[in-house]
């Protein structure tokens, strides 16, 4: 009968974990079209977006109304982008793990308290009588209190705490390579955002003086001079200018939109700045040998691969002595109390009892199915691939170097040559500009030179612009 009970028991709660299984497969639609999206997950994630805007640490605050320089910019980007929070509490939390892997050696108490009561029915014999249905009910209180100490352990945890170590020095390496990147890109967003309001000013001048061009041109129409394809060539000047304004009007607001990005304001907010002083980066006088000699040191890359070819030693170190035997320390004590109830009567109660003691022990590892052999051929392979690293940072840096080396001298060289440019530009758009409005140039003539003119302020605001940027990549990529 009660082997029947059971197994009608255990044959309903099957029966009720099967009915209890909500598992359902989410329905993801057709291959041919968009998942479309949840507006409740929608909503909860608008809300959680606002809710972690509001518990963003405080930032210092934006001046609408100050003008600021490229060393005020960055040091406004560093405090206000999340990116170096981010990479900063990475870092941290490096340097953490380090600690835990250091407090392995540390003594390690553990308590424990078990309470409990058991009830069995059962028959009692009796003389005269026969057997007597009853029941025993048994309860009990224990505590436990067990310390463990690793005492050595063949240097393991000394080598885990040095691979820890050097990934919590290349968490620190990341750190700071955000930073670099951040200066970098501030510094060229602000001077891309300096040449987009140049050639702004550049494309106002251009309409202010095809504009001048379509007043002589209807002037001499007027007098009988002019010809009417004069005239139309002149307002097809105009519409041009309009066009290139426009274009760089488009520039100027997109140079603003990413400069904002960066020190993390709000996209239509005007950013006032102080253009740099006089003159441009002067040319590096060393050698692209011995600026790749003096720049490998201070790479990021690079010194972030040989800290990882620093931890998979620690690492392999660490496989090793884990095969070791490990010598430990540890001692308990413990008290319990009981009581037994038979058939109702009065509880009888059981001696209190205790115990302690102290033990220290050696463990070592025999056998483990081959799995130290495949420990040690990972991690020794962990370690070539961590060398390889370093020749590949090597070899990237040497190409990044190389071309911001090559770039900088480039852009060196086009400035005063677009400088000269502009000069000769401006003296043909003024003669020719002149000489149409004194009757004896052409209309063609001036819109060429009106347009080249245009394309000369340009390239001088890019080639300015290009030589700044340039200056930085070659600091970012050097390490500086």
């Amino acid at each position: 009968m009660n082997c029947l009970k059971c197994v009608a028991m255990g044959l309903a709660l099957l029966v009720i974990a099967a009915c209890g299984d909500t598992s359902a497969e989410r329905d993801i639609g057709r291959a041919d079209r968009q998942i479309p999206d949840d507006p409740a997950q929608t909503s909860a994630d608008t809300a959680r977006l606002a809710e972690l805007a509001a518990s963003a640490p405080d930032a210092p605050r934006f001046e609408a109304g100050r003008s600021y320089d490229l060393p005020a910019l960055i040091d406004l980007a560093q405090s206000r982008n999340p990116a170096t929070r981010e990479a900063w509490l990475a870092a941290r939390e490096a340097g953490r793990q380090s600690g835990i892997v250091g407090s392995a050696l540390l003594p390690v108490i553990t308590a424990a308290a078990v309470a409990g009561r058991q009830s069995t029915n059962t028959s009692l014999p009796l003389p005269l009588i026969g057997d007597v249905p009853g029941s025993v009910e048994t309860s009990g209180e224990a505590v436990a209190l067990t310390a463990t100490w690793l005492l050595y352990d063949f240097g393991e945890n000394a080598a885990r705490q040095r691979a820890a170590t050097s990934l919590s020095r290349v968490s620190e390496i990341a750190f700071n390579t955000v930073h670099r990147q951040l200066i970098f890109d501030v510094s060229a967003a602000y001077h891309s955002r300096l040449a987009a309001l140049k050639k702004v000013a550049a494309s106002r001048e251009a309409r202010t003086r095809s504009a001048d061009l379509v007043r002589a041109a209807e002037r001499r129409f007027e007098q009988g001079s002019g010809t009417t394809v004069e005239v139309a060539q002149a307002r097809q000047l105009d519409a041009q200018t309009r066009l290139v304004e426009e274009a760089a009007n488009g520039e100027a607001r997109a140079a603003a939109v990413n400069l904002a990005a960066l020190i993390n304001v709000p996209p239509s907010t005007g950013i006032r700045l102080k253009p740099p002083g006089a003159g441009l980066p002067s040319a590096t006088d060393k050698t692209l040998e011995r600026v790749l000699d003096q720049a490998f040191a201070r790479r990021s890359d690079v010194r972030a691969a040989l800290a990882q070819v620093d931890a998979a030693q620690a690492s392999l170190d660490a496989t090793v002595a884990s095969y070791r035997p490990k010598v430990f320390s540890g001692g308990y004590t413990s008290a319990g109390d009981g009581r037994v109830d038979l058939n109702g009567l009065a509880p009888i109660g059981l001696n209190t009892a205790g115990s302690s003691g102290l033990f220290i022990g050696v463990s070592v590892p025999i056998v483990d199915g081959g799995l130290r052999e495949k420990r040690l051929a990972a991690a020794r392979d962990r370690l070539e691939r961590s060398r390889a690293g370093v020749e590949v940072a090597r070899l990237s840096a040497t190409r990044e170097i190389a071309l911001s080396y090559e770039t900088l001298r480039t852009a060196l060289a086009l400035y005063p040559a677009t400088r000269a440019l502009t000069d000769a530009a401006r003296t043909t758009a003024d003669a020719a500009k002149e000489a149409y409005s004194g009757g004896i140039g052409t209309i063609s003539d001036a819109g060429v030179a009106e347009l080249g003119l245009y394309a000369a302020k340009e390239a001088l605001a890019d080639a300015e612009r290009d030589a700044r940027v340039a200056a930085a990549a070659l600091a970012l990529a050097t390490g500086n």
